[in-house]
């Protein structure tokens, strides 16, 4: 592998790892954690602790704390908190440094909870006796245990849950952020009308629409065209009759081993593409062209536009390049200075 071809290897690796680090904190409900356990803080004494020896906390880590002026709803899981909000489960699991998967062992599956299935008494006192074992630990480890170190043990847990799953998503995240491109430019041009979102109800309020790109389906536009976000192909532009004029697939795979393989499912997706409009154009966006696969392109006339997703994520220049030229597909002629 030469020196140029890992250099990009590398740029378009972390440049897609830091939009999706920043999108998993969201999504996993990091920013929902802090605003709700304030929430709780504001009404700690409303919880009863009689029974927290019975929960896992320990006397010293809990007097520890209220020294510290901390709140232990704050670091300990309450089983009433558990039931009523489920998906606290994530917030406490992190603050006592506890994998996902190491839940999965020691207790219950827990992937459906923390996404808000409801919560058994008998369940969410297990969850309680785990979690606040291992953060009496910790606290009672520390010289000093601080609101900061609450943060600071989120924020790792956080940071090792979503590098567990990062390898498996580059290239979800290469469709995800070639995805905005296209949203934010009409945005800026003020050409979509209307939003449709995958669970099927549409919305002509566009507000957020940017963070919402993963829940969206399509956009409607003001020249009654219309471009749909799905997968093979990843991308589908129609034109005012409902005609399929365009297509993209993305590959935002980076292994050379891989490359033969996505640019195969590609030409399929772009083979069914063909059976439905034979004058469809074909738009080849990947991050990882092997000289093989540059020499398979060259004599492949059923790919229309090759386009280096690298290079439209890292240069200025070739992305307003790349949406002004799939827009005028459909008709939209937008000018970047």
């Amino acid at each position: 592998m030469s020196q140029d071809f890992l250099h990009e290897s590398l740029q378009i690796d972390y440049r897609l790892r830091a939009t999706f680090f920043y999108r998993k904190l969201y999504d996993l409900g990091f920013k929902y954690f802090h605003n709700e356990i304030l929430k709780l803080i504001e009404i700690a004494e409303t919880y009863n602790w009689e029974q927290k020896n019975n929960w896992g906390v320990s006397e010293k880590a809990w007097i520890i704390l209220e020294n510290s002026k901390i709140p232990q709803v704050a670091v300990f899981a309450h089983p009433r908190v558990l039931q009523e909000q489920p998906k606290l489960s994530a917030y406490y699991r992190s603050v006592a440094m506890l994998p996902q998967k190491a839940v999965n062992k020691l207790a219950f599956t827990i992937k459906t909870i923390e996404e808000g299935k409801k919560l058994s008494t008998d369940k969410s006192i297990i969850l309680c006796q785990l979690y606040n074992s291992h953060s009496s630990l910790i606290i009672e480890s520390a010289n000093e245990y601080t609101q900061d170190d609450i943060y600071a043990l989120m924020y790792a847990s956080a940071g090792a849950q979503i590098q567990g799953s990062w390898n498996n998503k580059i290239g979800e995240e290469a469709e995800i952020l070639t995805r905005k491109l296209i949203l934010r430019t009409l945005l800026e041009e003020n050409l979509i009308i209307s939003v449709i979102y995958k669970e099927g109800n549409s919305s002509n309020n566009l507000d957020d629409i940017i963070d919402k790109t993963d829940l969206i389906s399509g956009i409607r536009l003001t020249n009654q065209t219309s471009i749909l976000f799905s997968s093979e192909p990843d991308i589908s532009f129609l034109n005012a009759n409902g005609q399929l004029v365009a297509v993209i697939e993305i590959k935002g795979g980076k292994d050379t081993a891989g490359a033969l393989e996505r640019y195969g499912a590609a030409k399929k997706s772009f083979e069914e593409a063909r059976r439905l409009n034979t004058k469809v154009t074909t738009i080849f966006l990947a991050s990882c062209i092997t000289d093989e696969v540059k020499k398979r392109l060259e004599n492949d006339e059923l790919i229309n536009h090759i386009y280096d997703l690298t290079k439209i994520v890292a240069e200025d220049e070739f992305r307003y390049k790349f949406t002004d030229d799939i827009l005028k597909l459909i008709e939209i002629d937008v000018k970047k200075k």
